[in-house]
């Protein structure tokens, strides 16, 4: 048995880093219509559109109809009657043909502009929520190859030249040095006091176990050898920047008379000296030695090296670090919050970074959560991009090309296969994340709402729970959402009150549907009908179609189903 006697912390609740702004990669002169229409003709005559003559005639009537000034008439009717051979009496709120066939419309653009498409310098683009295309124009590097394939004609991952082309120029790739900036940690050896008794725990085994469970965190660097300088000392170079800050793990074992043994660990940060955390365990002379030495590593590893860990609420408060983590610590509390107003200030920092550092493994799967949001939200679209599922398939690809053995490349994969509709291969890389790091609460409880998201909830729920009880991250919304949902489906309403009553956040869409089935499951109508209201007053498309929304999270049917069912009684939809 292991009872940890203390636990004393500094430096968590610290203001997060100012954000910078910078230009995205735009050109801002308007495509002609005859540009326009030779774009048409060659999306056309592509093999996305070729065999789907419901979609080619949508496309040329509404591009036609706003090239002549008459996007006012693209409503679902006219669409329906004058494009996909519907009669005087069709209705587009019964028959809804007009919508699904813009959904496989806006599928087959990007997919062209992911692939056959990719040097167009003209992108035509039906923008979610109407049905008017825009037109833009996009800066293409001419030396940009067309899409290798597998056999089958498969695209392979992404080359550098496609994951530059969603990137704005900022840096040029000179300017940042590569190498290695994250935050280094050492454990050091373990002081041993008192004299050593019959006891199965090996402060040398504990040693190994916690350098190792630490050394699968990508948001840290663990040295196995002894530094040879310190923080402090290196700090005086010319290159100061590019230096990671550096912190060590102390130790000390103590055997008492009891045979019970003490155990004091501290995590120092050598800058300054400061002791920023520390642990106290004590070992009972019963406890199996595996089983006690598994737990402290568990209970000390997720505490210091998380991504919302001690080191990482530490290096928050420091101005002198180097520009590429602070693009990571800048996005990662973008991600634990939900303020829609940061995501076009940590997307641009996050691009920059990579393009400044094309081996920036971290960067590219942090990035990969980015545009995760952007799909799922639809903030911060620009006129020039890729969709941005496709860009996150790019960057995820790319982080795990650059560091196969990253959890959190693998954890990016997950995010980007889901997203596109690739459940299999979505499920295959979480379970390959959560192998590399069964410890990130992150890996954990992404993989666990995937497999609830994707219909599989009873193995789903002991991923999410797990991560739920190691730590301190969640107040992530789409998370809390997530663990009400698997109760709400078991029928198990007081628990499901109980996760919606936890939820931090007002605003986010799935927090507020949570707050609506409580209150229907209660019978409380007027309560169910205030927050019907609020969500449809902040994101009207839930209140025109919820089914449309929650199949746009990615819900298998039998959970839209039973959601939708449950809205409708409070009048949503």
């Amino acid at each position: 048995m292991v009872k940890r006697r203390d636990m004393s912390r500094s430096g968590l609740e610290l203001p997060p880093i100012t954000s910078e702004r910078s230009s995205s990669r735009m050109i801002h002169d308007a495509p002609s219509a005859a540009e326009i229409r030779a774009a048409l003709d060659r999306i056309i005559a592509s093999n996305s559109l070729r065999g789907s003559p419901q979609l080619i005639e949508f496309l040329r009537f509404v591009v036609h109809a706003t090239l002549r000034g008459e996007s006012a008439r693209l409503k679902g009717y006219t669409i329906g009657t004058a494009a996909l051979g519907r009669d005087a009496s069709f209705d587009p709120i019964v028959d809804p043909i007009v919508r699904v066939e813009a959904g496989r419309l806006r599928r087959a653009l990007k997919h062209y502009y992911l692939e056959i498409g990719q040097t167009e310098q003209v992108v035509i683009d039906i923008p979610r929520g109407s049905y008017v295309p825009t037109f833009s124009r996009r800066l293409v590097d001419e030396h940009t190859p067309t899409p290798s394939t597998k056999s089958g004609g498969m695209p392979v991952a992404p080359s550098d030249h496609s994951i530059e082309r969603v990137i704005p120029a900022a840096v040029p790739t000179s300017t940042l040095a590569a190498g290695n900036f994250i935050p280094l940690i050492f454990v050091r050896s373990f002081e041993v006091v008192g004299a050593l008794r019959a006891s199965a725990f090996t402060p040398n085994r504990l040693r190994n176990k916690l350098r190792d469970a630490l050394a699968r965190f990508d948001e840290i660097n663990v040295l196995f050898e002894p530094p040879k300088a310190h923080a402090h000392d290196r700090r005086s170079t010319s290159d100061a920047l590019s230096l990671p800050n550096e912190y060590h793990i102390d130790a000390t074992v103590e055997h008492c008379a009891d045979a019970t043994v003490n155990l004091t660990i501290r995590l120092v940060d050598v800058t300054d000296g400061i002791v920023v955390w520390s642990g106290a365990f004590d070992i009972q002379p019963a406890a199996d030695s595996g089983t006690a030495e598994d737990s402290i590593v568990r209970d000390v590893a997720t505490t210091v090296a998380q991504p919302f860990g001690v080191i990482f609420s530490r290096e928050r408060s420091k101005s002198s670090i180097d520009p590429r983590y602070a693009s990571l610590v800048k996005a990662l509390d973008y991600m634990r919050g939900f303020d829609l107003s940061l995501h076009d200030d940590v997307r641009t920092s996050l691009e920059r970074a990579t393009q400044s550092d094309p081996n920036f493994a971290l960067g590219f799967a942090v990035l990969t959560f980015v545009y995760d949001r952007e799909h799922y939200s639809q903030v911060g679209v620009r006129p020039n991009d890729l969709p941005a599922v496709d860009r996150m398939v790019q960057t995820a690809r790319r982080a795990v090309a650059l560091k196969p053995q990253s959890a959190r490349a693998h954890e990016a994969l997950l995010s980007a296969y889901y997203a596109s509709g690739q459940i299999e291969d979505a499920l295959v890389a979480g379970e390959r994340s959560v192998a590399l790091n069964p410890l990130d609460p992150l890996v954990l409880a992404d993989y666990g709402i995937r497999l609830i998201g994707a219909g599989q909830s009873d193995r789903g729920e002991p991923f999410l729970n797990r991560a739920l009880a190691l730590g301190t991250l969640f107040n992530q919304p789409y998370v809390e959402f997530f663990a009400f949902l698997v109760a709400y489906l078991k029928k198990d309403f007081e628990v499901a009150a109980r996760r919606a009553n936890l939820m931090t956040s007002d605003v986010h869409s799935l927090c507020l549907v949570a707050r609506i089935l409580v209150a229907v499951s209660r019978g409380d109508h007027h309560r169910a009908q205030q927050v019907t209201n609020r969500l449809a007053s902040l994101y009207p498309a839930w209140g025109d179609d919820p089914k449309w929304e929650l199949q746009r999270w990615g819900f298998p049917a039998e959970i839209v189903e039973r959601l939708t069912h449950d809205l409708a009684t409070a009048g949503l939809g």
